[in-house]
């Protein structure tokens, strides 16, 4: 059976109000990830694609509809061999 449900995990988005730019998206998680995980980008342009511990993640901003502000939703990407 496959499965469903994507991994990830969300970020809070830092600094600015709306978290526009590109360069704000990748800040934020490059603040999230603990120093000992390695981060590599792939892309930083939208959508933000990036490697971290050798999996691709896609990271998306999203409102927070019930307490305000933003936060950055990043999404394993299943990659196609």
């Amino acid at each position: 059976m496959n499965n469903f449900f994507k991994r990830g995990f969300l970020v809070e988005a830092t600094g600015e109000v709306y978290p526009s730019s590109n360069q704000s998206v990748c800040q934020s998680i490059e603040e999230f990830i603990s120093p000992s995980q390695k981060l590599e980008f792939l892309s930083q342009k939208k959508p933000v694609t990036f490697y971290l511990d050798g999996i691709l993640y896609q990271a998306e901003v999203n409102e927070a509809q019930s307490r305000g502000g933003y936060f950055i939703n990043c999404t394993e990407v299943k990659e196609t061999k």
